[in-house]
């Protein structure tokens, strides 16, 4: 076990001097090119600068400091996290280690800032390398890279199954990259509620037959960017769960996760669940992309939103798949329920299909409650809250279905978190009189 001595402690970060220097390219080119623009496609429906700080590398300006009901970091932590897993903080522009995981969670695993991984492991500086190399001039991932306050380095060896608790804190540029051996697994759960504007970037690479169960929220109190990309081999399988969970008080705000998939092996498989429930004047964006450069690969994508009084939602969903990815299989679906006149959502799906024997679907849903499953209701007794409760909350879990990575109780859990964010944003809902 590196960097783990069962007290809590910061791990400063350094990057070794060759790619040190690509931060300083990437710094030179956000100079040149800025925030991103609604003239670039993948942020066509967002003016970023009504979120952001006038210094885009300040990421640490105060934003609502109202207190979050009962501590939400350590509910949600709570909830989505397991006690016998090892837990990793970042705060004050560094990550901290609160304490050593159990032995139980010992053998391959390496714990260690990203600087000090990179140095040691020319094969992890040279992968890392190239995907760093292509973030120079992309958008927020550039600047992440030109303005990085902390990074960390998480691997599970061959075989080894870990379970890790990732608490996003405070505010700043960071980075986490993960890297799972053949056959390996890792439970990671994050969760974010911070005061502080937030550009995050998690890098992850599956070997052949490695597992990942990923689940994110997020109650951000101030703008809240994040990328997760994912490199799949062979027969690899994520299963990713992201809950965005709005307030309606306060300043607007942006809330913004990205995944980007890349299958590298034949027969890896990717289950994408994002649940956006937004209110206020909030605007929350979920991004899925996946490239198929081998055949047999299969991504499921799919996200649910629920928005209130003036806030707006953002779905956009990609799929390329290569002239020589024969047999892959894609789905995008997108539904959203507006319960304001006001709300607003953009979806927007798209297929690049250079390659035969494919299957591959979308779909978009945007509306209302029905009206008549609503009459339906009241006619046996139900009011008008209660049965607009039931149909929300109906449609929030309707893709609740188990996976074979997740168990029965997990699923209960995640599920049980987003229904309190749905119950706490629609009691302050006024339905029309019907």
């Amino acid at each position: 076990m590196n960097g783990m001595n069962g007290m809590e402690q910061a791990l400063p970060q350094r990057l070794p001097p060759q790619l040190a220097a690509l931060q300083a390219q990437a710094g030179a080119a956000f100079a040149r090119q800025g925030l991103p623009q609604r003239t670039q496609e993948d942020w066509h429906y967002t003016d970023l600068r009504r979120f952001w700080p006038a210094d885009p590398a300040i990421a640490g300006a105060k934003a609502d400091l109202d207190v979050p009901p009962r501590g939400l970091v350590s509910q949600l932590a709570g909830q989505l996290g397991r006690e016998e897993g090892a837990k990793l903080v970042y705060r004050n522009k560094q990550f901290h280690l609160p304490s050593a995981p159990p032995k139980k969670s010992a053998g391959e695993l390496q714990l260690r800032p990203l600087g000090e991984a990179l140095a040691a492991s020319p094969s992890l500086s040279a992968k890392w390398g190239a995907r760093a190399r292509a973030d120079i001039g992309a958008a927020m991932a550039g600047l992440n890279l030109a303005a990085l306050d902390a990074g960390f380095y998480v691997a599970v060896g061959a075989g080894e199954e870990l379970d890790l608790c990732v608490e996003w804190q405070g505010g700043g540029q960071a980075r986490l990259v993960i890297e799972l051996g053949a056959g390996a697994r890792l439970n990671l759960h994050e969760t974010s509620e911070s005061g502080e504007v937030q550009n995050l970037v998690l890098d992850g690479f599956l070997a052949r037959g490695a597992l990942l169960a990923h689940r994110k929220a997020v109650r951000a109190r101030a703008s809240h960017i994040s990328a997760a990309r994912f490199e799949l081999r062979a027969r690899a399988q994520l299963d990713q769960q992201i809950a965005l969970l709005g307030k309606r008080a306060g300043a607007p705000r942006l809330t913004r996760h990205e995944t980007h998939l890349r299958f590298q092996g034949e027969g890896a498989r990717a289950r994408l669940r994002g649940y956006d429930l937004a209110a206020g004047r909030h605007q929350s964006e979920l991004v899925f992309a996946s490239q198929h450069a081998r055949a047999g690969g299969a991504v499921d994508m799919r996200s649910c939103h629920v928005l209130w009084d003036d806030a707006r939602a953002v779905f956009h969903g990609q799929v390329e798949i290569a002239p020589h990815a024969v047999a892959s299989d894609a789905t995008q679906k997108a539904r959203a329920l507006l319960r304001s006149p006001n709300a607003e959502m953009n979806a927007r799906p798209e297929l690049a299909i250079h390659a035969d024997d494919v299957v591959c679907a979308h779909g978009v849903s945007i509306g209302e409650l029905d009206a008549d499953a609503l009459f339906y209701m009241r006619q046996r007794g139900l009011d008008l809250k209660s049965a607009s409760q039931i149909l929300l909350e109906a449609f929030l879990c309707a893709e609740a279905a188990p996976t074979s990575l997740w168990t029965r109780q997990e699923q209960a859990d995640f599920h049980a978190l987003l229904l309190s964010a749905l119950r706490r944003l629609e009691r302050g809902h006024k339905p029309p009189t019907i």
